[in-house]
Parts: C-alpha cells; sequence; structure tokens
C-alpha cells in the first residue's frame, strides 16, 4: 500500500467555548483560595469571578472504587449557588494507589479512570481543573525524588479521560513550587542571604521548578493541557523585584517559567497563577514551629501584604500578556478551625477571626490586604480586549499580507509570520474574515464574543488555494456535491461561517461522506487541507482519510490523531501520487460501540497551493 506523506498541525492553544462562560485565557481573572465554602460571599464582596478549591482523591475514593462524593457534590453546589467559577484542583492519592517504589509511582489508569467521574458530574459546573499540586517535591510522590516523566504521563493519562466526559473543562497542569538558585546568568543570584532556603530544599529532593518544567516537555507533556500554572510567591519582596537579585525567590519567578515554554514553541498558551502571596508574621511564639524555622525570612508586615498583593496584580497586567487567571492565597484559611494558630497557611490570609474553634461568637475580621483588594481597579474594562491569530495556507504555511477585516472596527494585515491582531475592543459580537489575492475566500468566523478584559488567541485561518477542485468545500449549503453513509449531517458548531459537517457513530459501524474528483496532470503539489474535530468515546474509535478508486478500491487511509478535546487540528494529506486520476477522497468515522463517537469536519480544500 502506497503510503501518504501527512503533517498534522495541531493548534496548542485552547479553543474560544461558544458560551463564553469558561474561557482559557482571561487577562485578568481575578480570584482566591478558599478553605471554608461558606466564605464564597466574601469571594464575591471582593468582586472575583473565580475561586480555588481542592478535591483530595484519598478521601473520595479511600478504597478502589468505592467512592464518596460528598466532598465534590458540597463543592459543585456551592459554585452553582454562588455563581462564582471554580478551578477544582484534584491531588493527594489514596494509599492503595500508590505501585510501591516503581516507575511510575502511581496507578494512572486508576487516576483517569477517577478523573473521568469527577469530570462527568462536573461538567458545566467546574470552570478547569488543576492536576496534582507542586510534583517537583517529594512529598507529593510519597516521599520519592520527583521525576517530570512521572507528572507527564499523569497528564497524558488524565487528559483525555477529562475532555471525554465534559471537552469545554479547562485543564491546568499543576504550578511547582518555587525552588529558586538558577534561571539568572551563572554568579548573579547564588552569593545572597537566602540561597540556604534553596540549598535546604534540594537536599530534601526537591527538584528545581525550572528543570522541571523542562522535563515535562522533554517527556511529551505539551499537548495534555490546556494552561500551565504557577505558583509565583513574592517570599519577602515585593512584586517588581528582579528575581535574579534574590536567588530567583520572588513573584516574577513566574517569568522565568514562561521562558521555557516560549522556548518550547508554547507560547499561545496562556499561564494561571493558581497560588500566590505573601506570608505575615505569626508572633515569636511561633517561630519554632513546624517549617516557620526555613521561613522566618519571608514575613512582611500587614501594609507591605496589602500593598504588595495589589501591586501583583497590577504587575500582571502591565507585563504579563500571557498571563490569566490570578487566585490569591489565601483568603479565609484563618477563619476556620482545623488549622493550629501557627500553621503558616494562616498567616498567608487575608481575613481571620480571634477565635476559630467558636465562629458564632467570633464574626470574621478582615486584615489591611482584603481592604485593600476590595478598593483596588480592576483591569478589565471591556475596551482592554482582544482578538489575534495567524493567517496560513492550506499546507499550514504562514501567509504575509493578507487582509483581515474585523466588522465595525477595521482592518489589518497579517506580518511576515501571518500574525494578526485587534486590541482596545469593546466587548459585543463580531465576525472576522481573511483574504488575499490568489487564494479562495472562507466564510467569516461569526460572533465571535469578546467579553471584557479578554485576549482571545489562535483565531487562525487556512486559505484555500484559487484553484480549489472539491464542490461545496466550506458546507455553507449543506451536504451539496457530498456523497454520504450514515448519520452525517449539518452542524452550526464550525470552524468558520456557519456550518460544518457532523459524522455521529453509528455505533458500531461507519459513518462517512465523500466526493469523487479528477486531479489534474499538470499541477504541481496537490494538496488535501482540512479542519477537524475528533471526539473518540472509545478505545477502538477511529477518524481517517480514505483514498479510493471510483469503484472503491482502497488506496491509502491515514489515521487522524486522537484529540478528545473540543480544539479544531488542522492536517493535510499529500495527493500527489494520483496526478492525472480520477480518485473518491473519504472521511469515514469508525465506531466500535458503547457511547458514540463523533467528529467535525470544515474547510476542505484540494488544489496546487
Amino acid at each position: 500500500m502506497l503510503l501518504l506523506a501527512v503533517l498534522f498541525l495541531l493548534p496548542h492553544t485552547t479553543a474560544i467555548a461558544r458560551t463564553l462562560q469558561f474561557t482559557a485565557n482571561p487577562h485578568l481573572g481575578y480570584g482566591a483560595n478558599i478553605s471554608d465554602l461558606g466564605s464564597l460571599s466574601l469571594v464575591g464582596d471582593l468582586n472575583f469571578d473565580w475561586f480555588v478549591h481542592y478535591l483530595y482523591w484519598q478521601n473520595a475514593e479511600s478504597s478502589r472504587n468505592n467512592y464518596n462524593w460528598a466532598d465534590l457534590n458540597n463543592i459543585l453546589n456551592a459554585a452553582q449557588t454562588s455563581g462564582k467559577k471554580l478551578i477544582l484542583r484534584v491531588s493527594n492519592a489514596p494509599n492503595w494507589a500508590w505501585l510501591g517504589s516503581g516507575n511510575p509511582p502511581l496507578d494512572l489508569d486508576e487516576f483517569a479512570q477517577f478523573m473521568g467521574l469527577v469530570a462527568a458530574r462536573g461538567q458545566g459546573k467546574v470552570a478547569a481543573y488543576v492536576i496534582w499540586n507542586e510534583p517537583n517535591l517529594p512529598a507529593e510522590w510519597d516521599g520519592r525524588d520527583p521525576q517530570p516523566s512521572w507528572f507527564a504521563n499523569m497528564l497524558k493519562k488524565v487528559y483525555p479521560a477529562i475532555k471525554a466526559q465534559d471537552p469545554d473543562a479547562i485543564v491546568v497542569a499543576a504550578g511547582m513550587a518555587t525552588i529558586g538558585g538558577d534561571g539568572c546568568p551563572a554568579g548573579i543570584a547564588a552569593n545572597i542571604s537566602q540561597a540556604g532556603f534553596t540549598n535546604a530544599l534540594i537536599s530534601a529532593g526537591a527538584m528545581s521548578d525550572l528543570d522541571f518544567i523542562r522535563g515535562m516537555y522533554q517527556s511529551g507533556a505539551q499537548d495534555y493541557f490546556d494552561v500551565l500554572a504557577t505558583h509565583p510567591y513574592g517570599f519577602a519582596y515585593s512584586p517588581e523585584t528582579n528575581p535574579c537579585s534574590v536567588n530567583s525567590l520572588a513573584f516574577r519567578r513566574a517569568e522565568q517559567q514562561r521562558a521555557i515554554m516560549e522556548a518550547q514553541g508554547d507560547e499561545n498558551k496562556p499561564m494561571w497563577a493558581i497560588e500566590f502571596g505573601w506570608i505575615l508574621d505569626p508572633g515569636s511564639s511561633c517561630q519554632n514551629y513546624g517549617d516557620w524555622p526555613s521561613r522566618w525570612w519571608q514575613r512582611v508586615t500587614p501594609q507591605e501584604q496589602a500593598d504588595y498583593l495589589v501591586r501583583g496584580y497590577q504587575y500582571a497586567f502591565d507585563n504579563w500578556p500571557w498571563m490569566g487567571v490570578m487566585a490569591l492565597f489565601n483568603l479565609d484559611f484563618a477563619t476556620v478551625y482545623w488549622y493550629d494558630y501557627c500553621q503558616p497557611l494562616r498567616w498567608y490570609s487575608v481575613t481571620y477571626r480571634d477565635n476559630p474553634q467558636d465562629p458564632a461568637n467570633n464574626p470574621i475580621k478582615y486584615r489591611l490586604a482584603y481592604n485593600a483588594l476590595q478598593n483596588m481597579p480592576q483591569n478589565t474594562p471591556g475596551s482592554l480586549a482582544s482578538l489575534s491569530g495567524q493567517v496560513m495556507d492550506n499546507r499550514g504555511d504562514a501567509l504575509a499580507g493578507v487582509q483581515v477585516d474585523l466588522v465595525g472596527v477595521g482592518s489589518t494585515q497579517t506580518d511576515g509570520l501571518g500574525a494578526y491582531g485587534f486590541s482596545e475592543l469593546s466587548a459585543g459580537a463580531y465576525d472576522l474574515s481573511a483574504q488575499k489575492s490568489g487564494f479562495g475566500t472562507l466564510p467569516p468566523r461569526q460572533d465571535l464574543g469578546v467579553v471584557a478584559g479578554e485576549n482571545q488567541t489562535g483565531l487562525n485561518f487556512y486559505l484555500p488555494p484559487a484553484d480549489n477542485m472539491l464542490a461545496n468545500w466550506d458546507f455553507e449549503d449543506g451536504l451539496v456535491a457530498w456523497k454520504y453513509k450514515g448519520p452525517a449531517q449539518v452542524s452550526a458548531d464550525a470552524h468558520t461561517g456557519l456550518q460544518a459537517i457532523l459524522l455521529r457513530g453509528r455505533n458500531p459501524g461507519k459513518t462517512w461522506v465523500a466526493q469523487t474528483i479528477t486531479i489534474p496532470g499538470d499541477i504541481s503539489s496537490p494538496t488535501l487541507s482540512f479542519l477537524y474535530r475528533f471526539n473518540p468515546r472509545n478505545s477502538g474509535d477511529r477518524f481517517r482519510v480514505e483514498i479510493r478508486k471510483p469503484g472503491g478500491e482502497l488506496l491509502a487511509a491515514p489515521w487522524m490523531k486522537k484529540d478528545a478535546s473540543s480544539e479544531w487540528a488542522h492536517a493535510w494529506v499529500d495527493l500527489s501520487p494520483y496526478l492525472g486520476r480520477r480518485i473518491q477522497v473519504r472521511f469515514v468515522l469508525i465506531d466500535k460501540g458503547g457511547q458514540r463517537a463523533t467528529a467535525f469536519l470544515d474547510e476542505v480544500s484540494l488544489g496546487s497551493n
């Protein structure tokens, strides 16, 4: 069988949900970590939209397949009642799930099964799932020295399990504990007093957060998370502090982590600050409690905590266009009875009770930071929204000089990398189109929702060649010129324009759409290009392109990548081996039974580009 050259250009940005309820990259999203679900009213008092709460696997599945959903149900009910967007961090494995000293140390199939069940219950209620917590620390691996490959394998298992149940959910790779000590030119950050803090962590088995992130990418994690979390704690320093002046133990450590993402070609993927904050002085009676001896130097005054939190949000808005949700740590840990007085977690809190053991007679009090946050301006006016993307030909090569029109705003042209952008947009719905002489015209991307303060990226176009040989390639007129078998239908869920084709599995069986054409013998590099979204629901589901003779004989059948997500992927197939021949191009969804698989198809083109 003749093998075709197939290239898949998979976008690394998260697709924009049509509901616009949960988006991957609001700039900025304001949120807080909370310990008590009853504190959600405080989130509202701050005019914040997001909150982070925790689900512990060990509590929800204390023995294999023995589930207790009480905690999850309480979290989901509280989120729905409050109207706030829930970021659910899932971590803490039960003892039975650890696999001794082997590699990987966790039963990842069991964790993926668990997360699939969680996502099914949380569909439409959970905005984002944070997978694990600070995986560069031994404590997160049952005392083992952490390895990035363990975490990468976890993401590879969990990501499709979540997306299969809730394609719109955002999967966030856990934030690292800041270790410091690297990320700067040699000699700059090594000779300061806090080097001992870094050395102690490394001696205890912790891994550099920068090395861990590099290792994640090297282990193939890139396509298995939508957002990379960061924990840019400020330690003892202001948010503007150059990290290279303080052993990289600073709020701006996030910039050094971001540089690794961009070096890996992941610059279109946002980061979220799932935790950040500054710790207060608990008094001398706590100096020798727990790990206070190692963090005593990090204390700030109440006024500094207030100033630094507000300035942290402002610095991120002014300097980090890639930063999305920022959830301060924490809102209320000093109001609850389950933490000891000297527990450091309590001293990041911006609220407190004099006696948390007796909440009825001890109302919540507010630290300076709470009042400062309540009064700070939030940088999310509609005039600060933006749209951006890239225009390419049907092989995925960038096109310069393409005119991009945003209806009601104006026009721009793509640069040498095919990139374009519109900024300072008011909230609303827009139509977006791209055209260039010598190329076919796509229908516009319609009704793009612009939400106050958001930067929407990855709004890409793939222009078809002028000599496009497929009829009704954009499906705007339904199934005209296409033959089909099984439940193929027109769908309003399109990449551009108003319509695409939706293939639904036959449970089990094949569903397909096809068109028969003659490829001229005198053209250069005939290329079949298309956008697709494939959501397999069972392990045997497949989606592929079949090249057949008009009589039905199969010539080649390259498989499409399993995506199991809500993102559109671009693919192309070289049809040069069939110059001068009449062939049938058939898109086939193979469903192995069980839950029905689906595949969307749009922007199909064939020409000599």
